[in-house]
C-alpha cells in the first residue's frame, strides 16, 4: 500500500482502515515524525499489529521531548555511533559542545554531529596539506586517508580514496523506547549493506 499523507488534510481513520485491510505490518518511507505521531496511535487503537516502523531522520532528543510517547516503537537510523552507547568519542564531543557551543541544547543532535564531522575533516585536511596549504594539496592528502573515523563517532573507518561521492552503506539503528522517553540501540545496532554495481 502506498499513500500520500498530509498531516492536516489526510483522513487518518480511513488510512488506518486501508492499512489494516492490506494486512500491512510495516510502515516505512519518507514518513515525518509529525505524521507518525498521528498515525501510530490510530493504528494502535485499531489493533493493527505492526512489526516495524522505520522513519529516517527521527533521531533527535528534541523530537522525543515533543512527541516521544506517540512515537513509541519507531525505529530510525543514523550514520554515526548513537549517543546511547556512551563511548569516549561521545564524551569528548559533548564536553566540547558544552564548552564551545553551550547554546546548542541538547548537544546530542544529528545536525551538531554532522557539523562536528565536517569541521573535523576540514581540520584533518588542513593538517595534512602542509605549512602552506593549497586546494590541490588539501584534496590530494585528504583523499590519501584510508581510516577516517571521526575520532570514534563513525561506526567504521572511511577510506577517502574510494568513498568520495558515495552513499554510506553502514548505519546504526535505534528504536524509540516503549515509554517514548529514550532511544534504545538495536543489537547489533550497526548494519551494513553493499553497493550494487
Amino acid at each position: 500500500l502506498r499513500a500520500q499523507v498530509t498531516p492536516n488534510i489526510t483522513d487518518f481513520t480511513r488510512l488506518v482502515g486501508q492499512i489494516k485491510n492490506a494486512h500491512a505490518d510495516t510502515i516505512t518511507g519518507g514518513v515525518t515524525p509529525d505524521i507518525l505521531a498521528k498515525l501510530l496511535p490510530a493504528l494502535r487503537a485499531a489493533d493493527v499489529p505492526l512489526k516495524v516502523v522505520l522513519a529516517p531522520g527521527s533521531y533527535d532528543p528534541v523530537l522525543l521531548a515533543r512527541l516521544g510517547p506517540l512515537l513509541a516503537g519507531m525505529t530510525t537510523f543514523v550514520d554515526f555511533v548513537p549517543f546511547e552507547l556512551d563511548t569516549p568519542a561521545h564524551r569528548t564531543f559533548l564536553a566540547a559542545m558544552n564548552r564551545y557551543s553551550p547554546q546548542i541544547q541538547p548537544p546530542a543532535q544529528q545536525s551538531a554531529v554532522n557539523g562536528w564531522l565536517a569541521a573535523d575533516m576540514f581540520i584533518r585536511g588542513l593538517q595534512l596539506a602542509g605549512s602552506c596549504p593549497t586546494r590541490a594539496a588539501f584534496i590530494q592528502n585528504l583523499r590519501a586517508v584510508h581510516d577516517y573515523d571521526g575520532g570514534g563517532l563513525l561506526p567504521g573507518p572511511v577510506d577517502f580514496a574510494t568513498n568520495v561521492g558515495q552513499l554510506n552503506t553502514c548505519f546504526d539503528f535505534v528504536r524509540t523506547a516503549n515509554d517514548g522517553r529514550s532511544f534504545v540501540p538495536l543489537k547489533p545496532s550497526l548494519v551494513c549493506g553493499r553497493r550494487l554495481s
